[in-house]
């Protein structure tokens, strides 16, 4: 059979000042990015339309995000970030 390949997203600078860069994307296949605080709640919803994104935090408070990423088929990725 054919083996499913993980996606590898590279999300940097770790920790961050308030812009998150997401590289690796595929618009065709990853559909959205939803950013959740550490209550679960989310705090950015950004639709993916480009390889490249950024995603702007710097209006949150400091502390640790997760970073969940969908595709198509409904697989998720999840990236811890710290904001500091």
């Amino acid at each position: 059979g054919i083996a499913d390949i993980e996606n590898s997203y590279k999300i940097y600078p770790n920790p961050s000042n308030g812009i998150v860069n997401i590289d690796g994307l595929n618009p065709q296949d990853a559909t959205n990015i939803k950013v959740y605080n550490t209550q679960g709640k989310i705090v950015r919803v950004i639709d993916v339309f480009e390889e490249k994104i950024k995603v702007d935090i710097s209006d949150l408070n400091n502390g640790v995000y997760l970073f969940r990423i969908q595709d198509s088929k409904g697989n998720t990725n999840t990236y811890t970030v710290n904001k500091l």
